[in-house]
């Protein structure tokens, strides 16, 4: 399984190292600009990140005001294909997992770890 995390903040980059130690390949990280990260994390910065054909999982770990634009224009882009696991790690609910189907979220339901 490959996972991709869009949002270099606290969350985003505390799941890249996680995932990491737990055997998971984490593809990268996503964020609008440059910013220091942990080493051996990879950063991309603007538009669409470069992994995102290749990535099985996409975390949206971004601020919860955030979300609906980044997920607009994911799906404007028809970016995250069909069927794609994404998942959005949100700090006011409990997180939601969606299966995107041409980037649409037709079925949503609560994340299991």
């Amino acid at each position: 399984m490959t996972v991709g995390i869009v949002g270099p903040g606290r969350a985003g980059l505390g799941l890249a190292l996680a995932l990491r130690r737990a055997g998971v390949r984490v593809l990268g990280v996503h964020g609008r600009r440059r910013k220091p990260v942990p080493r051996g994390v990879r950063l991309s910065v603007g538009g669409l990140p470069p992994w995102i054909a290749d990535a099985d999982v996409v975390l949206l770990a971004v601020r919860d005001d955030a979300l609906r634009g980044l997920v607009r224009e994911l799906a404007r882009a028809r970016a995250l294909g069909a069927p794609r696991w994404c998942c959005t790690c949100r700090a006011r609910s409990r997180p939601r997992c969606s299966i995107r189907c041409g980037g649409v979220a037709p079925r949503s339901g609560r994340c299991i770890p």
